[in-house]
């Protein structure tokens, strides 16, 4: 595994336990660590790119159904949740709509101004 690989695995891994911990300052710093590596040219924006790539090898829109099954039916909600929570916003007030639809469906409506790295 080359340097950069190794690097993007471990502030990756080390995002997902901060997040995983809610804890708010440690997911900042890693954010600006990786923001660092990127402006510095030591790790590029592809090369984060790759490691979800490599992660989910086949995952496209095709066979997304296969994604949903690879979770617990009780965890598909609070990872929908996680993602909403991970977005920016431009008010405090973050505004969630759910909408459980005729056809089994749901939809999440809310705020978000879009991600950041």
């Amino acid at each position: 595994m080359s340097s950069s690989s190794e690097t993007v695995t471990r502030l990756l891994g080390d995002f997902f336990e901060r997040n995983t911990a809610g804890d708010k300052e440690g997911i900042k710093a890693v954010i600006e660590e990786i923001e660092q590596k990127i402006r510095s040219g030591e790790a590029d924006d592809s090369s984060f790119k790759d490691y979800f790539n490599n992660m989910y090898a086949g995952r496209g829109a095709i066979n997304a159904v296969n994604l949903a099954n690879d979770y617990p039916r009780e965890s598909i909600i609070r990872e929908l949740f996680q993602n909403i929570f991970g977005c920016d916003y431009d008010e405090k007030d973050i505004k969630i709509e759910v909408d459980f639809l005729d056809d089994g469906k749901v939809r999440l409506n809310y705020n978000e101004v879009g991600f950041n790295l």
